[in-house]
């Protein structure tokens, strides 16, 4: 089975009951929002808040990643309220009438187990790795690399670093020996696993999700919530809201708070940084 068609049947299987636990009730009346799993530690400090000042609000987090063009699909199939996007939207993705807001930038890391000694990768190693030509650590230990797939958004944002890693990463996805994770938190569960592993994620996953996990320099750049900034660390992701141009006015005010100053305290504190406000009105 393809990785598209995989990520239909967990698209299909998640949107079967609005709440993913085993003690979970269907809500017909239930808001949901869904997307990049990537994105979903963040959405569910901001959804928490959220909810703290309105206890009432029919807005759910699926908990399963869908990807940020499943997300797509089901919210412009009227299955979801409120997707989460890790990309732009493609051109099919733009003719279908959606309104995209774009709320925090977050470098894309890489991680390792909190017991790998080894403090910065740059690009040469990082090719060495992925071609197998290197396999240890600085000190001797063995290197796992965790992929994601090819066309994954975070894969394709650390390919464009540079054309030779690109070729190194096609060269690491074809090996027998690595492992792909299908999703974002697939992928750091297995990083944290798997001893000697390291993989790349957005660092607001790593940090609202509280993952236990070494973040590397790239290149000598140390990219932590007190000392990142867009001027020098060369990749970032972008997340984005994207709703249906006449959203419910739950999904609007949710949007407000998202962009208000509490909201952008959370994005802060969660390893992002908030992009400017905007205003919304029911």
């Amino acid at each position: 089975m393809s990785i598209q068609n995989l990520r239909r049947v967990v698209l299909s299987c998640l949107l079967v009951c609005a709440c993913w636990s085993p003690q979970a009730v269907c809500d017909p009346n239930a808001l949901l929002i869904g997307g990049t799993g990537d994105a979903l530690g963040i959405l569910q400090q901001l959804l928490e808040a959220y909810r703290a000042d309105q206890p009432k609000t029919a807005l759910k987090l699926l908990e399963g990643s869908l990807g940020t063009g499943g997300g797509i699909r089901a919210l412009a199939e009227g299955r979801l309220s409120i997707a989460l996007a890790a990309r732009d939207l493609n051109e099919r993705e733009r003719g279908l009438g959606l309104t995209t807001h774009p709320f925090a930038r977050t470098p894309l890391v890489l991680v390792a187990q909190p017991e790998v000694g080894h403090e910065n990768l740059t690009t040469k190693t990082l090719i060495a790795l992925y071609l197998g030509r290197r396999t240890t650590w600085s000190d001797g230990s063995r290197c796992r690399p965790v992929m994601r797939p090819a066309n994954d958004s975070d894969t394709l944002l650390l390919a464009s670093l540079d054309p030779q890693l690109a070729g190194a990463i096609q060269v690491a996805l074809g090996r027998t020996d690595l492992l792909v994770t299908l999703t974002s938190q697939e992928n750091l569960d297995s990083i944290a696993q798997i001893q000697g592993a390291f993989g790349y994620a957005p660092l607001a996953q790593v940090v609202s999700e509280k993952r236990n996990l070494r973040i590397l320099e790239l290149n000598g750049q140390a990219p932590t919530p007190e000392t990142f900034t867009d001027i020098h660390y060369p990749l970032w992701i972008e997340f984005s809201l994207v709703a249906r141009a006449d959203p419910e006015p739950e999904v609007l005010r949710f949007l407000a708070f998202v962009f208000s100053a509490e909201g952008r305290a959370i994005i802060e504190v969660n390893g992002g940084l908030p992009i400017s406000t905007q205003h919304f009105t029911d």
